[in-house]
């Protein structure tokens, strides 16, 4: 049997055997078939809740990029400014993270009518990378707590530890909780 015999010619239906197509094939094919499934469940993860997805063409400094000409301010995260320690390798570190490469903004559902600069305000994924999360872990930068009453993300990991300091700090400000041989919670 050869491939111009009627049966390589025809669609193949289901139940058929091809006889081209060998185990090697079958592993490609399994291989790739998964490969596509993982990059599926990875992408709408990654995906859900975004609504500005775009190159990244500028970066400000460690906590301020533009996304497709969109300024946006990271939320919760707070970088070092210009002529302070540590503003040089912050930017650094951001522009070769996520410069000319893909962005997701996750904007703060707290905080959507943006900033007094006219920012968006969120959670930015360079290549799927969480840049909230990567500057806190790389310890380029802090958490701004000012908005943790708010922002969305006060419930994230990377956050919650210096976010909840605050809002126990308040609860004993306003009587609410009384700690023994501490005046703050650090």
């Amino acid at each position: 049997m050869s491939c111009s015999d009627l049966y390589c010619n025809s669609p193949v239906r289901y139940g058929d055997v091809n006889p081209h197509y060998d185990i090697a094939s079958a592993k490609r094919d399994s291989d790739i078939s998964f490969q596509h499934l993982v990059t599926q469940i990875i992408n709408q993860t990654m995906s859900e809740g975004v609504e500005l997805v775009g190159n990244v063409t500028y970066i400000v400094d460690g906590d301020t990029l533009d996304i497709n000409g969109i300024r946006v301010r990271l939320s919760l995260v707070d970088t070092p400014e210009r002529g302070q320690a540590g503003f040089k390798e912050a930017r650094e570190f951001v522009s070769s993270l996520c410069l000319s490469k893909k962005g997701e903004l996750d904007v703060d559902d707290g905080q959507r009518r943006g900033d007094r600069y006219g920012r968006e305000i969120g959670i930015v994924y360079c290549d799927g990378v969480n840049l909230n999360e990567k500057l806190v872990d790389e310890g380029l930068a802090k958490i701004l707590t000012d908005y943790c009453d708010i922002s969305e993300f006060s419930k994230e990991s990377w956050a919650v530890a210096s976010c909840i300091v605050i809002f126990l700090n308040f609860l004993k400000r306003v009587g609410l909780l009384r700690l023994v041989g501490s005046e703050q919670i650090t």
